[in-house]
C-alpha cells in the first residue's frame, strides 16, 4: 500500500489514484533512490583548495620564480550563515574531507532526483485528477 506514505484522504478519486499500477512505479523509483542512501555515511558541503604560496622571507626564491611556489596547501572552503568561511587544512585532513564533499554531493544527487520523481508523481496525479472530474461532470 503506502509503506513509508501515510496519506490520509477522504476523496475516492484520490485514493484509487494512489492504489494505481503507476503510482506503484513511483513508489518502486523512490525506493531504489532510499537504497542508495543507505550507503550515505559522512557527507559535508564545501570544497577543497589546493594552493601554492609565496612565504615571508624577503629573499626566498618564492617571491621570484612562481615554480618555486611553496606547497601545497589545501584550504577547505565552505558557506556558513551565507558567508564564505575557509580552514587551511593538513594533506590527511583534506583526503579525508575530499571523500565526504564527494558523499555530499553524491547524497544531493539522489535527494534531487527523489525530488524529481515526486513532482512526476503530482503532476500525474493532478493530471488524472482533473481528467476525472471533467468525466463526472
Amino acid at each position: 500500500m503506502y509503506d513509508y506514505i501515510s496519506i490520509t484522504t477522504e476523496d475516492e478519486t484520490i485514493r484509487k489514484l494512489l492504489d494505481s499500477p503507476e503510482m506503484e512505479s513511483y513508489r518502486s523509483r523512490i525506493m531504489e533512490e532510499r537504497k542508495r542512501l543507505e550507503s550515505i555515511s559522512f557527507a559535508i558541503q564545501g570544497s577543497i583548495g589546493e594552493r601554492y604560496l609565496t612565504c615571508g622571507r624577503k629573499k626566498c626564491r618564492c617571491h621570484k620564480d612562481p615554480e618555486a611556489l611553496h606547497g601545497p596547501f589545501y584550504h577547505w572552503t565552505r558557506k556558513v550563515d551565507g558567508k564564505s568561511v575557509g580552514v587551511w587544512l593538513p594533506v590527511e585532513v583534506s583526503d579525508l574531507l575530499k571523500d565526504w564533499i564527494s558523499t555530499d554531493r553524491k547524497l544531493h544527487e539522489i535527494v534531487s532526483r527523489i525530488e524529481e520523481i515526486t513532482r512526476e508523481a503530482a503532476e500525474w496525479i493532478h493530471s488524472e485528477f482533473r481528467d476525472d472530474r471533467k468525466k463526472k461532470k
